[in-house]
């Protein structure tokens, strides 16, 4: 197709609505904000491009259309917005980034947002529960007083409405959205420092360690501290088909819900498709001894990576820190060349 984006671009417009939140905002907290968006964007113009399609083969019948769109992977809601002291209905739209971006001037836009992110989660209870229960764009703490935290989300919103950064998969190559994830989580790692050590392992590091592990076919595989899931995911890879499931355990809320998101958008940019059989376990917390008996119960069949993380990752991980700036032969581009 002729209006296919490439990676490098949509990397960089990716990368630039970062600028909204570069020194007010710590990158291990702006990060979230980002990685929402970005997936808000995709699963809107996901459905965006699905409405035309089916528009075209049904023309006005409105109810029909959304009967076809209440089977896609994510569904979006219709939200309506309520006067919190008579209850009458103030607004209502279709929850999306685009309904969103036209109300993108108005005084509660940080609460909007959550709104249509609580609606989508409940409309997609069994996939997203809790998903983005951890992140809050009407927080003052984060985003700041009332009138930077509107200017900020108006312009988080107006970067991401960007017309190259169409997301749907008529125009998208199948890894895009994907490399992108990778992509935005390995620079977040390098601006927030110390601190990505709990949500990022680099990628080479991953590669490692799942060739350590040896995963095979019919394994169970568990990473009892998976942060963002990259680990997981490279596991996923060496394996390759679809006879494994995968196992993860995230103390970090913001950070489990990173990975639930990678999960998601690793299924949908890879051959295995919705056969994969992917759980993301909740936060250790103090379930941590009922997590780790459902570990040992399937421990003859499981690749266990906890010895792996210990030895290598961690000692890797500051070796590679210490790195970052220098231009090494390693250096992963995502767009598969080196820099």
């Amino acid at each position: 197709m002729g209006d296919q984006i490439n990676q490098r671009e949509i990397n960089n417009i990716a990368w630039a609505a970062c600028d909204t939140f570069r020194g007010a905002v710590d990158p291990a907290q702006y990060k979230d904000y980002i990685l929402v968006m970005l997936f808000l964007k995709y699963i809107s113009d996901a459905w965006k491009d699905h409405y035309e399609e089916f528009k075209k083969l049904y023309g006005n019948n409105d109810e029909r259309i959304r009967r076809k769109l209440e089977r896609e992977r994510f569904v979006l809601p219709i939200v309506e917005v309520k006067d919190k002291e008579s209850g009458k209905v103030t607004d209502r739209f279709l929850g999306d980034f685009y309904s969103l971006y036209e109300r993108r001037n108005a005084t509660d836009i940080g609460e909007l947002i959550n709104i249509v992110l609580d609606q989508i989660e409940e409309s997609n209870k069994l996939k997203l529960d809790g998903v983005f229960r951890n992140i809050d764009f009407n927080s003052e703490a984060n985003l700041g007083k009332t009138k930077d935290r509107n200017r900020r989300l108006k312009d988080m919103l107006e970067d991401f409405a960007n017309p190259k950064l169409d997301m749907r998969p008529s125009r998208v190559s199948e890894d895009v959205i994907g490399n992108t994830y990778i992509y935005l989580i390995e620079r977040f790692a390098s601006d927030a420092g110390k601190k990505a050590g709990e949500f990022y392992t680099p990628h080479k590091v991953s590669e490692l360690v799942a060739s350590l592990a040896g995963p095979k076919s019919g394994d169970r595989i568990c990473d009892p501290a998976c942060g963002s899931g990259g680990l997981l995911i490279e596991a996923a890879r060496r394996v390759g088909g679809r006879d494994f499931a995968l196992f993860g355990m995230e103390a970090n809320g913001s950070t489990w819900a990173l990975a639930r998101m990678n999960m998601f958008r690793f299924c949908l940019y890879t051959s295995l498709g919705a056969g994969i059989w992917i759980v993301v376990l909740a936060y250790i917390g103090f379930l941590v001894g009922n997590n780790m008996e459902l570990v040992r119960r399937y421990s003859h069949q499981a690749v266990l990576v906890i010895l792996a993380v210990m030895v290598v990752v961690i000692p890797a991980y500051v070796f590679f820190h210490a790195r970052k700036r220098s231009k090494c032969p390693d250096s992963r581009d995502v767009s598969g060349q080196n820099e």
